[in-house]
């Protein structure tokens, strides 16, 4: 992936080797004209196959991030393109089972080409017709698929970044700058899109406010079960250690806890 640099991994609690890595692509002067600058691709999850080959995905957290499911009847589309009805596109997941044709894949960006070409034997993401801003090239990785085959793609699209899976053995990520967010299956030969399910995605950022704000709600109330079986034992024990005192002749002192205790009681 000719767009990833700078890559780290980890491996997690479950065993996983997860990577991440910087996106290039990014536009000239981006600091100074929107403040920031670089941005990272999708976590994926690595390991080997019985094969021996490298495998890979997006981490299946990602599916958290899922909203607004879509299901798009199955379609034959010969050369040329259908555009499909979705929520709006600026943050979704697309799944695709096609059954190939020369080149079967979506339109997304209302340009960017993600197809599978079965003739050269590559999976493709070809961005010459969305813009001069950034990087636009056409972008192949070996994807060995001949017409006829089942294939899955999984393409994400968040905002200028769009990332394509081909099962778990090929995936290109590239930077888009300009274009809208329109969706269209695309044919060259005649495919079968067998089954085409969609999504709108949240941004990570809403997921964690979300988690910490769930999590929150659920400390505040254990919080308050722990205060609602303390109060009583506490209340009753203040009032018994006051007896105390008053039995001892220790008037000042009991007199001084039941003004805090009136205090404390008094929230």
């Amino acid at each position: 992936d000719n767009t990833y640099f700078a890559s780290e991994a980890v491996v997690d609690h479950k065993g996983r080797q997860i990577m991440w890595a910087w996106l290039l692509d990014n536009p000239e002067q981006d600091f100074e004209k929107y403040g920031w600058s670089g941005v990272y691709g999708l976590p994926r999850t690595l390991w080997l196959g019985e094969d021996g080959d490298l495998r890979l995905a997006p981490v299946s957290e990602l599916k958290l991030l899922r909203y607004n499911h879509v299901e798009i009847p199955p379609a034959t589309v010969a050369d040329g393109a259908l555009k499909i009805e979705v929520p709006d596109g600026a943050a979704c997941e697309l799944h695709l089972l096609i059954k190939c044709a020369r080149r079967s894949g979506v339109l997304v960006r209302d340009g960017v080409m993600v197809y599978v070409d079965a003739e050269a034997g590559d999976l493709v993401m070809d961005t010459t017709g969305s813009g001069a801003i950034g990087r636009p090239a056409c972008e192949r990785a070996p994807f060995a698929a001949a017409e006829g085959d089942l294939v899955d793609l999984t393409v994400y699209v968040d905002h200028s970044v769009i990332e394509v899976y081909a099962g778990d053995r090929q995936a290109i990520c590239r930077r888009v700058f300009e274009g809208g967010y329109g969706v269209s299956l695309y044919s060259l030969g005649e495919t079968e899109f067998l089954k085409v399910d969609y999504w709108q995605i949240d941004t990570l950022n809403g997921l964690i406010q979300q988690v910490y704000e769930q999590r929150y709600l659920w400390q505040q109330s254990q919080l308050k079960q722990l205060q609602m079986q303390i109060t009583p034992h506490f209340f009753y024990n203040s009032f018994f250690a006051v007896r105390g005192m008053l039995e001892m002749g220790k008037t000042a002192t009991a007199i001084a806890m039941l003004e805090n205790m009136g205090k404390y009681f008094q929230f």
